[in-house]
C-alpha cells in the first residue's frame, strides 16, 4: 500500500471510530515512511487511536512525536 493510501486508510478508520484498525496502519506508516512530510499527521492519528484504546502513555508519546 502506498504512502497516501495508507494515511487515508488510517484517517478513515479514525473517522469511523475503528481505533484498532487505525493503530497498526499508522504504526506501519511511521516505520515505512519515516521521512515523509506526512509522518506528523500519521503520528497524530496514531495518538488518537491509542488514546481511544486507553493506551494513554503510548498516546502521549505519539502526540509528542507528532509535534517534532
Amino acid at each position: 500500500m502506498g504512502e497516501r493510501a495508507l494515511l487515508r486508510f488510517g484517517q478513515a478508520a479514525v473517522a469511523s471510530s475503528q481505533w484498532a484498525l487505525a493503530q497498526p496502519a499508522m504504526e506501519v506508516f511511521v516505520q515505512r515512511f519515516a521521512r515523509s512530510p506526512l509522518v506528523h499527521e500519521a503520528r497524530f492519528i496514531l495518538g488518537l487511536a491509542l488514546q481511544n484504546l486507553k493506551q494513554y502513555d503510548a498516546a502521549a508519546t505519539a502526540f509528542t512525536e507528532a509535534t517534532r
